[in-house]
């Protein structure tokens, strides 16, 4: 009798009955063998979920609650997540553009600004709403669901609740910040030509008032009309007393410095929170009498800032970042094992192994990427293996793992960027300025290429690809290395070899387009895109399911026909690798781990 299993599970019969058990490394749930606890519940696009950082790694821009158990914050690639007081969730888009600002009248209406126009929340869905100009929005800000405001380029928007109104501006303004005490009495802050710049609304007309400094405005808040908070570029923290903006002291003025956001509970409690140029992020909290430094414990730019009360507060910003104020402590929120880049994943089974910049390198542990102690230090590129007790790692050198310890095994004055073997025995390895082959017992230099090597794949022993700079291709038939020919040249970043007649290669974009390019096992076809991105990393399982990933996120997919791109993150993306059950993983920026499931 033969007894069906699902994927990573062992069959098992006792008294004629069938049953199985998941494999080392995976969870038994709701009947399928899973990488991941049961309660694990990722926020997922398109069948592809974040595993780090968590919740998510697209950064955040902006922040808004109607309550301390309904909060929404936005961000890059239509990143909208919503708190419900337990955990936070996906919230549909169903864009792709950057969203920048959130301001709700009630959990029924509530508007984002976004790259390419605004959204609107009536309680059950997003919709697009094309105000008077049709142009990115930066800021929204209201008083009610009939006095809603809007910037822009040069110009403000209105919003009665009924129509729309335009409001132009000096040419070269830009208007990030809006608050406002009353219909009669709003601010917009931001920059022009001549620096920075505010403009106050008293019912009938926007009127530039002056600044003491000409420092550009990022962000404006308030408790009242005679007690306005302004902050901007160069850690500018500027104050409104109904009669004249001042400039206050703060320790974080200085160059290098941008504040980025503001708000507070009432006059005696404002935060303000930016980024330093070269230096952790810097969060800053007014008492009423002083402006003083405040350690949120977190690990990117917080760019946004809201609270339902002093003692709940939220920051979110960059690659995610999420830190909570309770009244006495601030506690990060957001997890990941690490905040460098990686470049390169291996999968077998139920062991992983992420690695990447200045020595990082991560595992799964079936709730999050954890750090993998002593791993090599440098910057690594790729990793190969066949099992978890047998892989090797290129980078600044050649690193291998004996499921023990780490060793340094090879040692040459350039650096090598790929790796790929066929058996523990026949492991190649290519670099800025050479090949070097690793056959059970010793690592011998090999062909020495005419330029550098990026990315490698192979099939078999006698079946290896390499590709690199100034479109050089490579390839070994079991005997020699020889150059493969192209036509015209290209930068190749990216290799995935599935069989002898179906060969990838992808890399940065030129005039015409990013670079993809096929071999169908007799010639080179180039399948230029209309896209002005690098392309980093390619893998598929199939010749009609290949993926592609690079530079800002992008990710495309060839279906056997055509090209498609699908929308997850603005984040790089640096390599994707699969299994052969049709999971597949990418890492890139900031820690960004991706798991399509």
């Amino acid at each position: 009798m033969v007894c069906p299993v699902p994927p990573h599970a062992t069959a098992s019969c006792e008294h004629g009955r069938c049953g199985f058990s998941c494999n080392a490394g995976f969870y038994l749930c709701a009947g399928e063998c899973v990488r991941h606890v049961c309660d694990f519940r990722p926020i997922c696009v398109a069948r592809w979920c974040w595993e780090n950082p968590l919740p998510q790694g697209n950064p955040l821009r902006g922040i808004w609650g109607n309550s301390a158990d309904d909060i929404w914050t936005v961000g890059t690639a239509g990143t909208i997540l919503h708190w419900n007081g337990t955990e936070w969730t996906a919230s549909p888009s169903g864009i792709s553009a950057d969203l920048s600002s959130i301001w709700g009248w009630h959990s029924a209406d509530i508007w984002v600004t976004s790259s390419s126009g605004l959204l609107h929340w009536d309680g059950l869905s997003w919709m697009e709403r094309t105000p008077g100009e049709d142009e990115s929005l930066f800021a929204v800000w209201g008083i009610d669901s009939e006095h809603v405001w809007f910037s822009g380029r040069n110009h403000l928007q209105f919003w009665n609740g009924v129509s729309w109104s335009t409001f132009e501006l000096p040419r070269d303004t830009l208007l990030p910040g809006l608050w406002g005490a009353a219909p009669n009495d709003v601010w917009a802050v931001g920059g022009g030509s001549t620096g920075g710049t505010a403009f106050h609304w008293d019912g009938n007309s926007w009127t530039a008032v002056g600044l003491p400094s000409n420092r550009a405005l990022l962000r404006v808040w308030g408790t009242g009309r005679n007690d306005v908070w302004a902050v901007g570029d160069e850690g500018i923290v500027l104050h409104w007393d109904g009669t004249r903006w001042s400039i206050v002291d703060s320790p974080a003025t200085g160059s290098g410095v941008q504040l980025l956001a503001v708000w507070g509970s009432c006059e005696n409690d404002v935060w303000a929170t930016g980024s330093v140029l070269g230096a952790p992020p810097i969060t800053i909290h007014w008492d009423g009498s002083a402006w003083t430094r405040a350690e949120t414990n977190a690990h990117r730019t917080l760019t946004a800032l809201w609270g339902s009360e002093g003692s709940n507060v939220w920051a979110v910003g960059m690659l995610g970042e999420m830190v909570r104020w309770d009244g006495n402590t601030w506690t990060r929120v957001s997890k990941g094992g690490t905040t460098f880049d990686l470049n390169a994943l291996w999968v077998k089974e139920a062991d992983t192994l992420a690695v990447g910049d200045f020595g990082t390198a991560l595992r799964w542990n079936g709730e999050q990427w954890a750090g993998v102690p002593n791993a090599p230090s440098g910057f690594l590129q790729s990793i190969w293996g066949t099992d978890a007790n047998h892989l090797w790692i290129a980078g600044s050198r050649i690193y291998y793992w004996d499921g023990i310890a780490w060793s340094t095994v090879v040692t040459r004055n350039y650096s090598f960027t790929g790796i790929w073997g066929s058996a523990p025995d026949n492991i190649w390895s290519v670099g800025t300025s050479g090949i070097v082959h690793w056959d059970g017992s010793t690592w011998r230099d090999s062909t020495q290429p005419p330029n550098w090597l990026r990315g490698m794949s192979g099939i078999a022993a006698n079946d290896i690809w390499a590709a690199g700079y100034y479109g050089l291709i490579m390839h070994r038939d079991g005997t020699n290395w020889t150059r493969a020919p192209l036509g015209p040249g290209g930068m190749f970043h990216g290799l995935w070899a599935r069989a002898s007649d179906d060969i990838w290669v992808v890399g940065p974009w030129d005039v015409t387009g990013s670079e993809l390019v096929h071999w169908n096992g007799m010639s080179w076809s180039f399948e230029h895109t209309t896209l002005t991105r690098t392309l980093e990393g390619v893998w598929g399982n199939a010749t009609d399911n290949v993926w592609v990933v690079g530079q800002n996120g992008t990710l495309l997919h060839w279906d056997g026909r055509s090209w498609s791109s699908v929308g997850i993150t603005s984040n790089w993306l640096k390599g994707i690798t699969g299994d052969e059950f049709g999971e597949m993983w990418i890492v890139g920026e900031g820690g960004t781990v991706l798991h399509y499931r």
